[in-house]
């Protein structure tokens, strides 16, 4: 019988591992695509961690864009808000199971910067289309991964 794949195993699978932890145990997953040429300080860095014997996996936002559709989003998530040098950072626990969610917040991190809307960061024009793309791609590849080893 075969058994479902680990939060771990599927990220493994489609993203790189960003920061070796130390411990083969647990990993950081980078999954914006952020890249030598986005030197801004202020880029919505994204990685997911994951332990290899946890169903569950937390992702990390630093410089997210927020407006109040995030901030109600991260409130019914149960994330946790804190305060970085350009900007807020939210961490929210989720499993795969929570892909919806996910896709969720990036309508609202793309809303952020919609038609008429006012924002504090000029930069966020680019960042919060970037930010959701990477999210939605990030739920794609995963389903993806779950859908090829169900077959």
């Amino acid at each position: 019988m075969k058994r479902d794949l680990t939060s771990y195993e599927i990220l493994d699978r489609v993203f790189p591992i960003q920061v070796k932890t130390g411990s083969p145990e647990h990993a950081i997953f980078k999954i914006d695509d952020q890249s030598s040429g986005d030197t801004s300080p202020i880029f919505c860095v994204i990685h997911a961690k994951a332990e290899k014997s946890s169903g569950s996996f937390q992702m990390e936002f630093q410089n997210i864009p927020v407006n109040e559709y995030v901030e109600e989003l991260a409130e019914e998530f149960e994330g946790t808000w804190s305060e970085g040098e350009w900007g807020k950072h939210l961490c929210v626990d989720l499993s795969l199971k929570d892909l919806a969610k996910l896709n969720r917040l990036a309508k609202a991190i793309r809303s952020v910067v919609g038609r008429g809307a006012r924002y504090s960061v000029p930069s966020w024009k680019w960042i919060a289309p970037r930010t959701a793309t990477s999210l939605e791609q990030f739920v794609r590849k995963v389903k993806a991964v779950k859908r090829a080893d169900l077959a």
